[in-house]
């Protein structure tokens, strides 16, 4: 069989399939480009759990016709010019493959404005095809509209989930979205009815309580422990709080949420002996440490990571954990004779909880991200 080079429009579909797997992977790119055009508010409409329609609107700083024509070709950004950018890595989008990428599988409408005039510029992309750009009234910052999802792959199209499970991822990554930036006002609007309404707040602990409601610190211990210059903090759930799987563990490195097996191998160590079988705990953990000790450029979907040190990363997490349920309890008496943590095991904690929270949330608060500070135009 002879190699054969694949035509564009093939190999754009190709790179799609690794950055677009179903609508909340379409909601993250566009949100994560609002964040870093440092928007104050950003609305996110769906229809049919994204299926049909995803609109994500912000107030950023908006682009210019010409960047906006820019923006949808391969590997096109503004926010990485040479190779030491790239090794320190400070925005959350860079690659310049998300919107090429949901434009070669779908229908885009991205109507831009970078002044608040009532002027700016629509752009229409189907299926990788992009169009001419017109000149239309628009407030300042950007707007996209993605429908016709794997219209024209029905084989992708089938691998959807309902519009439930859809809808829920989509709602889940907001609620992290919001935990990074709580200056920033969040809205979920699912087929017309809200779903979530987070405005922007000054401090953390409120952001907290938008996103889980006033109970979760009663089940949550504050994390918070240092290595030089790595810096990890968070919440760790009680070992009398437990759930069936790991959907509530989240991981943030550098304000990036990703997936990694070296921190939730940690975890799971800490807990091993702790937790009756297949119970996993809820963990919210922030890992801050220099660009250029981790590398975000290993997925196209910048949901993973590689640390220069991942045993450092490992240990940090496994001992901070240990050290924290230790202090409060022996690990042995907190399971009974059932294998399930006995009622009583935390009756003691509530005062020593609200003194490191009220620590947590003094050192969470002063490493939140500058919004004054945030990266340039975002696309």
């Amino acid at each position: 069989m002879r190699i054969q080079t694949l035509p564009e429009n093939l190999v754009a579909r190709i790179a799609a399939g690794e950055v677009v797997e179903r609508p909340v992977s379409i909601v993250k790119e566009l949100v994560e480009n609002s964040l870093d055009a440092r928007s104050r508010r950003i609305v996110v409409e769906v229809e049919s759990g994204g299926k049909k329609a995803i609109r994500v609107t912000d107030d950023g700083h908006g682009m210019e016709a010409a960047d906006v024509q820019a923006a949808f070709q391969r590997h096109a950004t503004s926010k990485i010019r040479d190779l030491e950018d790239l090794m320190e890595i400070s925005t959350m989008g860079f690659r310049g493959e998300a919107l090429p990428s949901i434009a070669a599988v779908s229908r885009v409408r991205m109507r831009s404005a970078t002044s608040p005039s009532g002027i700016g510029s629509l752009l229409l992309v189907e299926h990788g095809v992009i169009g001419k750009i017109s000149e239309v009234s628009a407030s300042q910052g950007t707007g996209v509209e993605v429908t016709g999802l794997f219209e024209k792959i029905p084989v992708r199209k089938k691998f959807l989930r309902s519009v439930p499970t859809e809808l829920a991822h989509i709602t889940n990554l907001l609620h992290r979205f919001a935990l990074v930036r709580p200056e920033t006002s969040f809205r979920l609007v699912s087929d017309g009815k809200p779903i979530l309404e987070a405005p922007g707040v000054p401090r953390f602990r409120d952001r907290v309580r938008q996103v889980f409601g006033d109970r979760f610190l009663d089940v949550m211990i504050p994390l918070k422990v240092e290595d030089g210059e790595l810096r990890l903090h968070g919440f760790v759930s009680r070992p009398d709080s437990h759930h069936s799987s790991r959907t509530r563990q989240s991981f943030f490195v550098n304000h990036r949420l990703i997936r990694d097996r070296t921190l939730s191998h940690a975890i799971q160590e800490a807990y091993e002996r702790i937790l009756p079988a297949r119970r996993f705990p809820a963990v919210l953990i922030f890992l801050d440490m220099p660009p250029a000790e981790v590398d975000v450029n290993i997925h196209p979907a910048k949901t993973e990571v590689r640390f220069r040190d991942p045993s450092r990363c490992h240990d940090l997490l496994f001992n901070g954990i240990r050290d924290l349920l230790a202090a409060i309890k022996p690990f042995a008496p907190l399971l009974g004779s059932s294998g399930r943590p006995e009622p009583d095991s935390f009756t003691k904690v509530p005062d020593r909880l609200r003194e490191a929270t009220e620590g947590f949330f003094q050192i969470r608060e002063s490493l939140l991200p500058e919004t004054a500070g945030a990266p340039g135009p975002g696309r």
